[in-house]
């Protein structure tokens, strides 16, 4: 693997382990990851997910087929309750109105065992045939509920909820605007009401947002 350019990280909520995603450098174009498992000994290990091709097996590489290596096309997070972990990663596709173009794998046990890449699913999404170059995901303190946001190379940016088994109430947050940026979005939790806050940009000099309760999202507003 090359040397690591960007690096990203989460801490569990019911144990001291921790772990980190990083990309390497352009020309390796790869996402990897570790976990630490017990701090005290300072012990770490690789993640190695399930494959199915070119025979079963586990790969410690989530892809090499990054386009750049200039983003953040990545996250980690844990449920704040099961204490399962959620990695999600850019794989390369091209997102429409099926998939995202993003793969995501559940740790079980914190991060003891991986399941299977699945495709994050765009669920009617029109994401334009491009690929993810930005993604930030947070959890929700109350409950395993986590919410992703990216943005592809046409800067279309939107959400989706991940309720602990499976992604919905994708939101579209807006359609391709020309001078934005792809890194212009971000998701946090309130920590008492467990109500989500999405913000974003379009190219202007305001700060627009949604929020999300539990079971819809808000009208855009401008702050």
């Amino acid at each position: 693997p090359g040397q690591w350019v960007i690096i990203q990280g989460a801490e569990s909520p019911v144990s001291d382990e921790a772990i980190i995603l990083g990309v390497a450098k352009d020309g390796d174009k790869e996402i990897r990851g570790k976990v630490l498992t017990y701090a005290p000994l300072n012990i770490w290990k690789d993640i190695a997910v399930p494959t199915s091709s070119p025979s079963p097996g586990t790969t410690e590489l989530l892809t090499d087929t990054l386009q750049s290596t200039a983003y953040w096309s990545f996250d980690v997070q844990y449920e704040s309750q099961s204490g399962n972990s959620l990695l999600v990663w850019s794989n390369g596709d091209n997102g429409d109105t099926s998939i995202t173009g993003l793969s995501y794998s559940v740790g079980t046990g914190g991060a003891s065992s991986w399941s299977p890449p699945l495709d994050v699913p765009s669920n009617g999404l029109d994401l334009g045939g491009k690929k993810i170059r930005h993604i930030e995901m947070a959890s929700n303190p109350l409950t395993d509920e986590m919410i992703l946001v990216a943005s592809n190379e046409d800067v279309i940016e939107f959400a989706l909820v991940w309720d602990g088994s499976s992604w919905g109430n994708q939101q579209l947050l807006h359609a391709k605007v020309s001078g934005d940026s792809m890194t212009d979005v971000n998701v946090a939790y309130e920590s008492l009401s467990g109500h989500a806050l999405v913000v974003f940009g379009m190219a202007e000099e305001t700060i627009r947002y949604v929020t999300w309760d539990g079971s819809s999202w808000s009208k855009s507003s401008v702050q």
